[in-house]
C-alpha cells in the first residue's frame, strides 16, 4: 500500500511578458512571475462569432499570494512564455 502523507507538490514557476509590439508603450513589458503553477497548457479557440479567426490562447491554472487557485488566459500571440522550473506542473500542448 502507497502512503502519500508525505508527498509534498513541487509547483512549477512561469515567466510571462508582452511580445514586442511598436504600438505598446516600453513600461509594458515587465516580467510577471507565477510561483505556483498547477498546469498550463494550450487551447485553440475561435476570437470571433464568426468563426473565423482561430487563437492559440494559453491557459495556466496557479495559486496566486493568498493559495487561491486561479486560472490566467492569454493569446499566444500577444505573450511570451519562460518555464523557469518545471516541478510537478503538468504541461498540455
Amino acid at each position: 500500500m502507497n502512503d502519500n502523507k508525505n508527498f509534498v507538490f513541487d509547483y512549477g514557476i512561469i515567466e510571462f511578458k508582452h511580445r514586442f509590439n511598436m504600438t505598446r508603450s516600453l513600461d509594458d513589458y515587465k516580467v510577471t512571475t507565477l510561483n505556483k503553477c498547477i498546469r498550463m497548457g494550450i487551447e485553440y479557440k475561435y476570437y470571433t462569432m464568426a468563426r473565423d479567426k482561430l487563437i492559440a490562447e494559453v491557459q495556466i491554472v496557479y495559486k496566486d499570494e493568498n493559495d487561491n487557485l486561479r486560472c490566467l488566459k492569454a493569446d499566444l500571440h500577444d505573450f511570451t512564455f519562460a518555464i523557469k522550473h518545471k516541478g510537478d506542473m503538468q504541461i498540455n500542448l
